[in-house]
């Protein structure tokens, strides 16, 4: 219990800065990794806390979660008095152990979802401190999806402060555990993303060997997914793979699958189309012509596959998005340790816009927030001096957003 009392009392301390170490978290992933899991006993002091009050309690928590994008950002105080009411049961409560196990299901849930709210606020170290109090839970209840899952939250913060190395053997230590098809492959993406900005001799390799392990997954999931990752679909993979193939320098395919993701998408992820919109946007910043010519769109019922060079586009061929990406990547292994496409290098002052850009988009994508952040948005063209073709993405994106 007293990692749950921790992150509860550390997010009422508002003056509490805790900075959460890469070793220490690192090590926190490890020891997830190898700890045996204890099995639940009959609590038998406390009030009794029977199956009706829990059913009421998970009911309550999905509802909130599963509201409307816009209307989530009058659902925190609701959460953390769901969280708060757990909490208590879990420390004075009297349960049977089957109870007991849908009590700590229930409060890593809570945990991750306040985690992500605080994420979004900037609120770091009260973010860490929640998926913490999580990753706890969940271990308890032998969930070692959920665990694995909130392992890969901590290590996107990792990766979003820019800490690759850090974020990296946390997501290692996370595929150690996780079963579920669906967690596996967000799991690899998350991996392939922060391999591919971190860089360095040998990373081209393994990130595309964790692409292909992303689209292996997928197709290998179905219905039967974990909460926290069963919006993963070939869009995502399709946007996530072109995000880290454009890290790697490989413009061409990169934009073909962001492009492909776009036209994935169903209407009721609106908000996501935007963010991907501006991943595209972002992409556009590392051609040498600022305003390239713009491809054409693709065609969701005949799906152009993905020729090893970038140009070629042979109408009488059509493949699924899957095989289109599987031939991306199969191309870019071909030339891995080649020079990026065109030979073109990231500028400095593009790298830092587009990594933001990268990690806020994805944050929105992983969480599903309030609110994108517009501010970024309208900055691009001003701080980048980009011309129409980016500005053009920008406007399309401000208009899916609410």
């Amino acid at each position: 219990m007293s990692a749950l009392r921790e992150a509860l009392r550390t997010a009422v301390e508002r003056r509490t800065f805790i900075t959460i170490s890469g070793a220490f978290l690192t090590a926190l992933a490890a020891t997830w990794a190898t700890a045996p899991t204890a099995a639940l006993t009959q609590t038998r002091d406390g009030e009794p806390v029977g199956e009706e009050f829990i059913a009421l309690m998970e009911s309550t928590t999905h509802g909130l979660a599963s509201l409307p994008t816009h209307e989530r950002q009058h659902t925190p105080t609701l959460l953390d008095a769901c969280l708060a009411t757990v909490t208590d049961r879990l420390t004075h409560g009297r349960y049977t152990p089957t109870v007991g196990l849908r009590l700590h299901t229930l409060a890593a849930s809570l945990f991750q979802t306040i985690a992500w709210h605080r994420f979004d606020r900037g609120r770091h170290s009260h973010a860490s401190q929640y998926w913490i109090g999580g990753l706890h839970n969940a271990h308890t209840a032998g969930d070692h999806d959920m665990g694995a899952g909130l392992l890969g939250d901590l290590a996107y913060q990792a990766a979003w402060r820019g800490d690759h190395t850090t974020a990296a053997s946390i997501l290692n230590h996370a595929l150690s555990r996780a079963h579920n098809p669906a967690a596996r492959c967000l799991l690899q993406l998350r991996l392939a993303r922060t391999l591919a900005a971190q860089g360095g001799i040998g990373e081209p390799r393994a990130v595309l060997r964790a692409l292909s392990a992303a689209e292996r997954h997928l197709s290998d999931a179905g219905d039967d997914r974990p909460t926290w990752c069963a919006w993963v679909s070939e869009a995502d993979l399709a946007v996530d793979s072109g995000q880290a193939l454009l890290d790697l320098g490989d413009t061409g395919r990169a934009h073909q699958l962001i492009a492909e993701g776009e036209c994935l998408l169903p209407t009721t992820r609106d908000k996501t189309r935007g963010v991907f919109l501006a991943y595209r946007a972002a992409s556009y910043l590392d051609s040498r012509n600022p305003s390239p010519p713009q491809l054409p769109p693709p065609n969701p019922c005949s799906w152009p596959a993905v020729s090893a060079h970038p140009a070629a586009s042979p109408s009488s061929t059509t493949s699924s998005p899957a095989s289109s990406l599987t031939a991306a990547l199969r191309a870019s292994r071909n030339s891995a340790n080649s020079p990026p496409h065109g030979g073109h290098r990231w500028r400095p002052e593009c790298r830092v816009g587009i990594r933001s850009l990268s990690a806020t988009a994805h944050t929105t994508v992983s969480s599903r927030p309030e609110a994108f952040p517009r501010c970024f948005l309208r900055g691009l063209p001003q701080r980048h001096g980009n011309g129409s073709l980016l500005q053009g993405h920008i406007a399309d994106a401000h208009g899916l957003l609410p």
